[in-house]
């Protein structure tokens, strides 16, 4: 690189060292790749794809930095394209499997016409459907990457940076990737509302609204390099190392904003841990659903919204502050529960909890001498089912006859649904050698589920 300048080489070393964390990312999503956050959202082939855009981008700034041969270029950007083919079909497949899951789900709210449509569509999920889709969509788009060898084949032995590459085949490139982008972004918007309780829907439309950005960007910055003669562009390799920009988006919205809500637990992270985790179905309605209701939070907004109208909060809010103690039972948590909802005349004063007191009284003379001792989390599980066993008898009956709490519940019940025929689906999807039959006949099976 005898013509780059030490200064014009910053701009690349930057892109590169900004490119450092994804193989860190790569390996903890696959860590945590059967989390509820993250097992929905086909991690294996995510990983696959986000392999290959990671050594993408980390193998860029090398090849303008050695100025490689012209036809490693060629591969670099034959990888690139085959990993966006990639993550197009396993969007069109999260669309089809969220389509049958819903159809699943919510029979009664399904016509004829959307019963066919899923049942053409279900084909696409098959994987011998998909590799010849992938094979004849990469050899389509990869035309312009490899279309000046069938004229110039001496071109494969030129040492010359860019040499495969004309202004038409790079313009028509950069126009594919932003066609990949536009068919993204319009599989998102039909990705399914009632199934995606998991942010794909969300993550597929920021990343292709970021691809499709960053893509606007690359022609704006080509049409100054090729027709504007701007030579400040290539002193600095602007255009090399801007190109890693959308790999950041995809990381970031595909990989590091899941893993964000698998480590630090959030609302998020709640709702999903809620309706991802299995309970009895044997009753229309039981503690054990009232309870995951209470767990999730819409279902628990909207009871406390109801327990506001009743001017009776002192149930909920106890059995809240009980339950927040189950996830870290030191002393000092537990003289504050004691505080707020055992002592007379308290905060959070109810029956149960009077009735109680005398059993807690004298260990809380322990827990003072010793404020920073681990207790068990089941120190008051038998209040906690108490005051769950009262809100279920007395008020959640109540609760379902107002407009807005039997619509929260029935909400509620209709996601909890969804993900459990969503796992039914993906077992059938992954399932080696299963039949395009298995498909038609869980498609009329009638749902066992009574949720209300």
């Amino acid at each position: 690189m005898a013509a780059a300048s030490t200064v014009g080489m910053v701009p690349l070393l930057v892109s590169w060292l900004s490119c450092l964390y994804m193989p860190v990312a790569l390996g903890l999503y696959c860590f945590h790749r059967n989390h509820p956050c993250i097992k929905y959202r086909q991690p294996r082939r995510m990983a696959v794809i986000a392999g290959s855009l990671g050594a993408c981008a980390l193998s860029l700034p090398v090849l303008v930095f050695t100025d490689a041969h012209c036809h490693l270029y060629s591969l670099w950007f034959s990888c690139s394209i085959c990993a966006l083919v990639s993550y197009l079909l396993m969007q069109c497949s999260v669309v089809i499997s969220f389509q049958i899951t819903e159809l699943l789900a919510q029979p009664k709210l399904a016509t004829a016409e959307s019963v066919h449509r899923t049942m053409q569509r279900r084909w696409f999920l098959h994987r011998k459907v998909q590799s010849a889709v992938f094979v004849l969509t990469n050899a389509f788009v990869l035309g312009p990457i490899y279309y000046p060898f069938a004229a110039h084949f001496d071109v494969l032995v030129t040492h010359t940076r860019g040499a495969c590459f004309d202004e038409t085949s790079w313009d028509i490139l950069l126009a594919e990737i932003g066609l990949i982008g536009a068919l993204s972004f319009a599989l998102a918007i039909h990705v399914s509302r009632v199934v995606d309780n998991f942010g794909l829907r969300r993550a597929f439309l920021a990343t292709s609204k970021a691809g499709i950005l960053c893509m606007a960007l690359q022609f704006l910055l080509s049409i100054g390099t090729y027709k504007l003669q701007w030579t400040w562009l290539d002193d600095f390799y602007v255009l090399d190392s801007t190109a890693s920009l959308p790999f950041h988006a995809f990381f970031y919205f595909n990989l590091l904003h899941p893993l964000k809500t698998v480590l630090r637990p959030s609302t998020f992270h709640q709702r999903v841990m809620v309706l991802s985790d299995p309970f009895s179905q044997h009753r229309a309605h039981s503690t054990s659903h009232f309870k995951a209701f209470l767990l999730h939070p819409d279902g628990f907004r909207a009871f406390l919204e109801f327990c506001r109208l009743e001017l009776r909060l002192e149930l909920l809010l106890a059995w809240q502050m009980l339950t927040q103690f189950e996830a870290a039972p030191t002393s000092r948590a537990a003289i504050h529960v004691f505080e707020t909802c055992f002592e007379p005349h308290c905060m959070y004063a109810t029956d149960i909890g009077a009735n109680w007191r005398p059993h807690f009284a004298p260990h809380r003379l322990t827990w003072t001498h010793h404020t920073t001792v681990f207790l068990s989390p089941s120190l008051f599980c038998h209040v906690t089912a108490a005051l769950l066993q009262r809100m279920y008898d007395v008020q959640f009956p109540r609760f379902l006859q107002h407009p807005r709490g039997v619509l929260a519940w029935h909400e509620f019940l209709d996601r909890k649904r969804a993900v459990e025929k969503l796992d039914q689906v993906l077992t059938m999807v992954n399932r080696q050698g299963s039949s395009t039959s298995s498909f038609q006949m869980k498609l009329h099976l009638p749902l066992h589920f009574n949720g209300g």
